[in-house]
């Protein structure tokens, strides 16, 4: 019993958790990190780089208008890295579709295809030019590194979390943290009653 107050105590010394601030910030991590993505995508390459940009932006992001992180906001997190990673092949796909249809972005030749056309449709489009095989490859990479690059990214930022608020009284620092009945760590991390 005894054990469970120290650990509540611990809890409420490090801060609470908005989640709804912490899906804002990975909601805005998941941009910045899929425009990264996109233009290493628009250059021909699926790259593990983009798994970690993407899992260290949203982790970061949640963390950081969060205040620290709980399991809810991991599985925030995680959702919103696989969803994005998703929009942004589906658009990387409909940019080239376009680009493909539409030779001179800027001139009169090509058929014209709107984006919002071509990324609705991508899926229909990709299989009638029986590209299947190469749009779910792109996926299944892209998504397999962001989950990967994400898992380490995502243990990294908790291990990260459950360090930023430690801090060691020193000298009669120490007696007044054991008078006011908080368990006392010392630097090698054992604890004193």
């Amino acid at each position: 019993m005894k054990e469970e107050f120290r650990k509540q105590d611990k809890i409420a010394l490090r801060g609470s958790s908005s989640i709804l601030l912490g899906t804002v910030g990975a909601l805005l991590g998941a941009v910045v990190a899929g425009a990264v993505v996109l233009c290493i995508s628009q250059l021909g390459y699926v790259s593990w780089f983009g798994g970690v940009v993407m899992g260290g932006l949203v982790m970061g992001g949640y963390k950081v208008f969060a205040g620290r992180i709980q399991k809810i906001g991991i599985i925030i997190s995680a959702i919103i890295m696989l969803a994005a990673m998703y929009l942004i092949n589906r658009l990387d796909w409909a940019l080239m579709i376009q680009r493909y249809f539409t030779p001179d972005m800027f001139g009169m030749e090509g058929t014209k295809l709107s984006l919002s056309f071509t990324f609705k449709n991508v899926v229909a489009i990709v299989e009638t030019a029986n590209l299947q095989a190469d749009y779910f490859k792109n996926l299944g990479l892209q998504l397999l590194f962001t989950f990967i690059c994400g898992l380490v990214t995502s243990i990294g930022v908790v291990q990260w979390d459950k360090n930023s608020f430690l801090a060691y009284p020193i000298g009669e620092e120490k007696q007044d943290v054991q008078d006011a009945g908080l368990p006392y760590t010392d630097s090698f991390g054992d604890a004193e009653e």
